[in-house]
């Protein structure tokens, strides 16, 4: 009765730890910083041609040409990392809901723009330009995340940032462990049953990574963006973590075959 119990609670404690790993996972992808890394990595060229062909660029273009700024400079600032990460902030709060607060995200883009492609603009004009830029944004941004894939984001987002749950199967799978422990502290055969668990999720997370390299190859066909280069670090992070997994299995074993064989060995020796 007790094995059975044993190998019932090693399986909730493999999905338990799938959760967590989960979990942190999800957190991870969703970050702003991931955010800011795909928009970094994606060629925006043609993104930016497209909204210059429809003439929503042109209130910007006039404006500019003002203060004696050309209309192939503005393209250079549109394509400079200084707006890749303007347009990561504003994908992110579009996401998050909280879009309607770009005036100084904004202001800090033209601020950079003007410092480093040396353009001289007053307050008056700055404000005249994000009003402009706030409108083209509001008018595009729905085309590139619509409303039911941003809620939907969003939904996932707060799911994942909820502690509560991550503390709940962190809580539950410590009393697992020790549930074990106590059920099997007189055979002292716990440790193989942390192995097993270890195997487990060592090997459906490297599946789980392999599939999602999987997936992003297959991404890359349709969008014009390297998904397996930039969530290199995220793919080694799951293989790490499985070849780290399967380690402790094998510590796991070794450790469970030193503490049933020393106890033999004294009973051997109190006979002889």
């Amino acid at each position: 009765m007790k094995k059975v119990i044993s190998i019932f609670l090693t399986i909730i404690m493999f999905f338990n730890a799938m959760e967590i790993i989960g979990i942190v996972s999800l957190r991870a992808i969703l970050s702003s910083s991931a955010t800011q890394k795909l928009i970094k990595e994606t060629d925006v060229t043609e993104i930016i041609e497209e909204v210059k062909e429809s003439g929503e660029l042109d209130p910007i273009y006039n404006e500019a040409e003002k203060y004696g700024v050309s209309e192939d400079k503005i393209d250079e600032v549109l394509n400079s990392d200084e707006a890749k990460e303007y347009y990561g902030t504003i994908l992110q709060k579009y996401i998050d809901g909280t879009d309607d607060t770009l005036d100084a995200d904004t202001q800090k883009l033209i601020d950079e723009a003007a410092d480093k492609y040396n353009i001289d603009i007053n307050e008056e004009q700055k404000e005249e330009i994000t009003k402009n830029i706030n409108e083209i944004v509001v008018v595009n941004k729905k085309e590139v995340v619509n409303n039911e894939l941003a809620d939907n984001i969003n939904k996932y987002k707060k799911f994942v940032k909820n502690n509560a749950l991550l503390i709940i199967s962190t809580i539950s799978l410590l009393v697992e462990a020790l549930l074990i422990i106590i059920l099997n502290i007189k055979k002292k055969n716990f440790m193989s049953y942390f192995g097993v668990c270890c195997l487990l999720v060592a090997i459906f997370t490297c599946l789980l990574t392999f599939g999602f390299q999987i997936i992003l190859a297959a991404l890359n066909q349709d969008i014009k963006l390297n998904l397996v280069k930039l969530f290199g670090g995220f793919l080694k992070k799951g293989y790490i973590l499985s070849i780290g997994l399967f380690i402790v299995m094998i510590i796991c074993f070794i450790i469970n075959k030193i503490i049933k064989v020393k106890p033999e060995k004294k009973e051997v020796k109190d006979e002889n």
